[in-house]
């Protein structure tokens, strides 16, 4: 047998590992979050209840925000678009959601998600901060 056949029959198993749920690769990342252009994160918390709150310290003013939530992990889950009326420079926004559906991740388990808020700055323009994204635990 040679090395090339070692590294395949290794890369079967571990896919074979992950798959089966033995392996849990989100697990090994740890809790983050990464605000979109524009915003800053605070603070982040999912609570045993199902709530997921995420601090954000805006770095620039606008009205009219909506806050949506895409690509969660694990999938099948449903995360609500959070509204924000209007928000300024240097003033905290507090956005909690509620997470739900039958893959909700149990307590200790991760939840990952990525989120975008489009406004309307003060100029009247609509704008879209991306890339948001979130990596917390539950508990």
């Amino acid at each position: 047998m040679s090395y090339g056949w070692a590294i395949i029959v290794v890369l079967i198993v571990f896919g074979a590992f992950v798959y089966a749920g033995v392996l849990r690769p989100l697990a090994l990342v740890p809790d983050k979050c990464i605000a979109p252009s524009g915003f800053f994160c605070e603070s982040f918390s999912y609570t045993e209840a199902g709530s997921l709150s995420i601090l954000l310290a805006p770095q620039v003013t606008g009205t009219s925000a909506a806050v949506t939530f895409e690509s969660v992990v694990p999938s099948g889950l449903s995360i609500e678009t959070e509204s924000i009326p209007s928000f300024e420079r240097g003033k905290n926004i507090l956005i909690t959601v509620s997470v739900t559906g039958e893959k909700a991740p149990a307590v200790g388990r991760k939840l990952r998600a990525s989120f975008d808020i489009a406004y309307t700055d003060d100029f009247g323009q609509p704008q879209l901060a991306s890339g948001g994204d979130v990596v917390v635990t539950r508990g």
